[in-house]
């Protein structure tokens, strides 16, 4: 894979969920993205694909989502941002979204670098498990409903058409899980994509996040996976990705909109 490839690759899984079921493709000239049935930003997301006349396409998305009384995220690739596209989208009315600057990166290997943290257990969960641990997953992604993280989250495996699993950290001296990691396999289950993961505010910066990336990259090696992406928000996973060895591919923003 080439450095182009993987951008696409980076870029095309943030609109994995696109024909989910449920969800309706939006159909807006020189656009790509879907409607899903909750009105939270990040559940209903477009991006351009086309630069021609550019004004027209936000104006027409702001009309669409308004007229559903729905909130969206849009995403902005790397020669979006080159173009100013995001001046012109704030200018729009739209604002940086909750995950706002991203690193999009890219990580080669077979064997991952770093041990296993003893204080910390990591275990995947079936998918018929997910629901007795709705609470604590909710907790952790934390400003959403239970019902929007169902939507996110729920069934583990296959509701994007692609392989997912879902993985529960605790801590070695409690019962009682303190985050989740998520991850699905793409391209033809040669590329492993590092999704949500979250921990409760509680029990942060006591390691689990970390050995939540490291026990859904090992597996995939087991798997034999060799490349690994993730849409990493600079204020949070970046520096974790980074000594993980990942790289930097691209940059990208999201931004938000919702009806007044």
């Amino acid at each position: 894979m080439d450095r182009k490839d993987i951008e696409k690759i980076i870029v095309d899984s943030l609109f994995i969920s696109e024909k989910r079921p449920g969800n309706t493709v939006v159909d807006i000239t020189g656009m790509r993205g879907w409607f899903s049935p909750f009105s939270e930003p990040y559940a209903n997301r477009i991006g351009l694909v086309s630069d021609h006349d550019v004004e027209t396409s936000i104006q027409e998305a702001i009309d669409f989502f308004r007229s559903r009384n729905s909130g969206f995220t849009w995403i902005v690739r790397p020669g979006d941002i080159d173009a100013q596209l995001p001046q012109l989208l704030m200018k729009n009315g739209l604002t940086p979204s909750r995950f706002h600057k991203v690193a999009g990166m890219h990580l080669e290997s077979s064997a991952i670098s770093g041990t296993e943290n003893s204080q910390i257990s990591v275990r995947e969960i079936a998918k018929d498990e997910f629901t007795e641990h709705m609470e604590l997953i909710t907790r952790a992604y934390g400003a959403a409903s239970k019902a929007y993280i169902e939507y996110l989250y729920a069934p583990s495996a296959h509701h994007d058409g692609v392989q997912s699993r879902m993985y529960l950290a605790s801590l070695r001296d409690g019962q009682e899980p303190v985050g989740y990691g998520y991850c699905s396999y793409i391209e033809s289950n040669s590329v492993m994509m590092l999704r949500g993961a979250a921990v409760v505010p509680e029990h942060r910066n006591k390691g689990a996040y970390r050995e939540l990336i490291r026990q859904r990259l090992a597996d995939a090696c087991e798997n034999e996976v060799s490349h690994f992406v993730i849409q990493s928000a600079r204020d949070s996973s970046y520096s974790t990705c980074l000594r993980f060895g990942f790289e930097e591919v691209c940059p990208l923003e999201l931004y938000q909109w919702l009806p007044s």
